[in-house]
């Protein structure tokens, strides 16, 4: 066979698997509309930022003219977000259900002139264990409003004080990283789960043995579905970046070429693992356990879904080398740290020894039928 026939067969082939893939509903449900799905979901936990807002309810047991122009300045506030409530109890409620994550009671006498003629009183900030820190940031909240209050009232600067001032750094939005998470897990089904179900279905109607008759060899059948999956890869994650830009306000900080470039390498690195397995597998019973075992690992372990610093250092070290952990880690890195394709070399190497380890694997265990 000359090369140019072998390549003309290789395109030939993948553009019969791209139109074939593209025809199936089921196959664009899991590779396009499915990942939508988890991103508007984690895009309406993460994506909708109160801006470093807290959800609190006050209650005004003194009536006072001051607690009343008090008790309107909070819910005019933009970094204390009040709830209405009728009563303590309810508020309690609302606390326990962590619909806000304290109470501020303004208590009987709150306000009332003292010997000095200025409005006096001590606030109280209720808050539930589990919310202990939100409950004393609330309280320091509080207390940086009094320090202002006070010397308002009384005209006397207090000697000693606080200045914040912006770093000037943007650091990550929790979508942010929830979303490039969740482009890594779009890669990981498209890269696993396609070939996992195709090839098993492919040896059980017989269409592989079929193949193998023709002068067809095994790494032109390997190309042309890998090109078919990529294509896959570009429309669903393309489809991602739009909705994300679009609703969730996603800024994309680095080279969308380099971005680009990187994501294709991870995504052959990873369809080399669903080709290892569908092409060994005889049918869905023996593919279906053994894709779960190879994904489940990278799906927990890789920050998919959580960050990996959050883990034990032992299991961080050892969670490094996870095929999926180089790809999360130069997705995130590119995306929302403005990193080069020249400052991602330890995850370069990692994706590149997995692509050479498991194709090599792949093709060793590759089945006709």
């Amino acid at each position: 066979m000359t090369i140019k026939r072998y390549l003309f067969t290789t395109w030939h082939l993948s553009v019969l698997f791209t139109k074939r893939y593209f025809r199936s509903k089921t196959a664009l449900f899991f590779s396009v509309l499915f990942p939508l799905i988890l991103l508007f979901i984690f895009g309406g936990i993460f994506g909708k930022s109160n801006g470093g807002s807290f959800n609190v309810a006050v209650i005004d047991q003194a009536r006072t003219t001051f607690s009343k122009q008090f008790d309107g300045s909070l819910h005019n506030s933009a970094i204390l977000k009040v709830k209405d409530v009728g009563t303590l109890d309810e508020a309690k409620t609302k606390l326990g259900r962590s619909e806000i994550v304290s109470i501020i009671v303004l208590p009987s006498g709150f306000g009332e002139a003292n010997a000095q003629h200025f409005p006096g009183g001590q606030a109280q900030v209720l808050y539930d264990q589990s919310g202990a820190q939100a409950g004393q940031a609330v309280a320091s909240i509080l207390d940086g409003i009094f320090t202002g209050i006070n010397a308002k009232v009384t005209g006397i600067t207090p000697p000693l004080g606080v200045v914040s001032k912006s770093t000037a750094q943007s650091g990550l939005s929790a979508f942010d990283y929830a979303f490039t998470g969740l482009l890594g897990f779009s890669l990981l089904g498209l890269g696993i789960f396609g070939p996992i179900n195709t090839l098993p279905a492919l040896k059980k109607t017989g269409a592989l043995r079929r193949f193998r008759t023709t002068p067809l060899r095994p790494l032109q059948f390997v190309i042309a579905y890998m090109i078919s999956a990529l294509a896959a890869g570009v429309v669903s994650i393309g489809v991602q970046f739009v909705v994300a830009i679009s609703f969730f306000h996603f800024h994309m900080r680095g080279n969308i070429f380099e971005f680009t470039i990187f994501a294709l390498l991870s995504a052959i690195m990873v369809f080399g693992f669903g080709m290892a397995v569908g092409g060994w597998a005889n049918d869905e019973k023996q593919s279906a356990p053994l894709g779960n075992l190879v994904s489940f690992p990278m799906m927990f372990l890789s920050g998919v879904f959580f960050p990996r610093y959050l883990m034990p250092g032992w299991l961080q070290n050892a969670s490094a080398f996870i095929p999926l952990s180089p790809v999360i880690d130069g997705l995130r890195m590119i995306a929302t740290e403005n990193k080069s394709l020249l400052e991602l070399g330890p995850q370069l190497g990692l994706i590149g020894a997995w692509i050479i380890v498991i194709y090599v694997l792949a093709f060793r265990v590759f089945r006709w039928e």
